[in-house]
């Protein structure tokens, strides 16, 4: 949460991803449910009925599989504004100081570093 009491945006998608998998038990409650009234009492569901369950079931798993995906990449996301705007920072303190050429070096060396490891073209384009 923010300081203000409000949620990120992360803290919502965590809470909708919480309320996602609650949605997936219950589906997958009353699928078994519905498989132990037909063994133990022999109680026989609709097909429809039978089939909207498991489309539920499956609807649910989707639902928390997407809502993963997206936390995943909300905390990249994350990660890489925190890294982006330290380095911007930095580099802006470090030029500062007089010490630009340490900056020119340093991206030099990190563009190498790219062009050794064959992801040169990945990053510039």
């Amino acid at each position: 949460m923010t300081v203000d009491g409000n949620f990120e945006r992360y803290d919502l998608l965590f809470i909708e991803l919480e309320q996602a998998r609650l949605e997936m038990l219950k589906a997958d409650a009353a699928v078994t449910l519905a498989k132990r009234e037909f063994h133990e009492k022999g109680v026989v569901l609709s097909a429809a009925t039978l089939h909207a369950l498991y489309v539920e079931q499956e609807r649910a798993g989707i639902r928390v599989q997407e809502l993963k995906i997206q936390a995943m990449r909300a905390k990249q996301e994350a990660k890489r504004l925190k890294t982006g705007v330290f380095m911007a920072r930095l580099i802006e303190k470090v030029q500062a100081a007089g010490l630009a050429n340490l900056v020119e070096e340093a991206r030099s060396e990190s563009l190498q570093a790219l062009a050794d490891a064959g992801l040169r073209s990945a990053y510039t384009s």
